[in-house]
């Protein structure tokens, strides 16, 4: 496990690509350079084959898709030691982000203030022609 007391230091993907086996695991997630090691790779529901494919690069994508439960995201907190060089100022001491972080983020492209809007005009449009008659 990660010290947690450990500063965290910039660390280029072409470090993490180096860690990409089931017994030396670096990823990426959300700028965050995670080292996982024996126990959390057994310990993982998923089993190791799970992380092990994604070893040593950006997996952000993949761990969202997942749609991974904030005990999860916790849990993984404990594994961050660095950040991805380049990253934004606050890599330095954030952590993974819960649900509720990237509920704002997620699908839709903002079109839920919109849907409502097309069907009144759909409707108003049928009630037009209906009284038309």
């Amino acid at each position: 496990m990660a010290d947690q007391k450990a500063e965290r230091r910039a660390i280029s993907m072409d470090e993490v690509a180096k860690h990409d086996t089931e017994k030396d695991c670096w990823l990426c997630i959300h700028d965050l350079i995670l080292k996982f090691d024996d126990e959390f790779m057994q310990e993982h529901p998923g089993g190791p084959e799970v992380i092990t494919c994604l070893a040593g690069k950006d997996a952000t994508q993949d761990f969202e898709d997942i749609a991974h439960s904030d005990t999860a995201r916790e849990w993984t907190n404990k594994y961050i030691i660095g950040y991805k060089e380049g990253a934004d100022e606050d890599a330095k001491i954030k952590l993974i982000p819960r649900n509720s972080e990237l509920a704002g983020q997620r699908g839709g492209a903002g079109l839920g203030p919109i849907i409502p809007a097309i069907l009144v005009v759909i409707v108003g449009i049928i009630l037009y022609f209906a009284f038309m008659k």
